[in-house]
């Protein structure tokens, strides 16, 4: 049939003879469940979080944060990478105001336990609100702390090792590790 449409073998080039040999160099793309399954396996991950990652096209900032930062679970670093946005959103803030400069740092003193994990989503939150990146305010040192555990067990001597640890973890929310502040009562309880 005559129009612009029309189908017919091209003059100029010469045509191409494909063989088998051809045809078996032919590199096929990895499968996207191969993919989530090499991220479940290599970092022992949660197999909706692979996919997650995945459909967020967040692999490479996942793995590049996961082999920099030892100290962390995995899992906590695609967790935080992922689920940030309906937090954030839930929140009233602004998810597209954190950068990869922001993940940089939180992970980094998260990595050297400058921070705990449980402060994270907040401090994320905070960036979002348009807040200034302090990480300070959210941590406690160690020596800071165990003073004010001491006073807390002075002025409280008929309290059991988990209430001080109820009263603690309230005072200081998100700004330390429980695991910290249990070794720490069970040292001068």
């Amino acid at each position: 049939m005559p129009g612009a449409a029309r189908m017919y073998p091209e003059t100029d080039i010469p045509t191409i003879k494909i063989t088998k040999e051809i045809l078996w160099e032919i590199e096929l793309p990895e499968l996207l469940t191969e993919i989530t399954l090499s991220l479940e396996k290599k970092y022992d991950i949660d197999p909706s979080l692979a996919r997650t990652l995945l459909k967020k096209k967040q692999i490479n900032e996942f793995e590049y944060f996961a082999k920099k930062f030892k100290n962390i679970k995995q899992a906590f670093i695609a967790e935080t990478l992922v689920s940030n946005f309906r937090e954030i959103l839930k929140e009233k803030g602004d998810p597209f105001r954190i950068n990869k400069n922001h993940f940089e740092i939180i992970f980094k003193d998260l990595n050297e336990n400058k921070i705990s994990k449980n402060s994270v989503m907040q401090i994320l939150i905070d960036i979002s609100k348009g807040k200034e990146l302090d990480l300070k305010k959210y941590s406690i040192s160690e020596l800071d702390l165990e003073k004010e555990i001491k006073k807390l067990i002075n002025k409280n001597k008929d309290l059991n090792v988990n209430a001080l640890m109820g009263i603690i973890m309230k005072k200081y929310k998100g700004k330390v590790d429980g695991k910290k502040v249990m070794e720490i009562l069970k040292k001068f309880v």
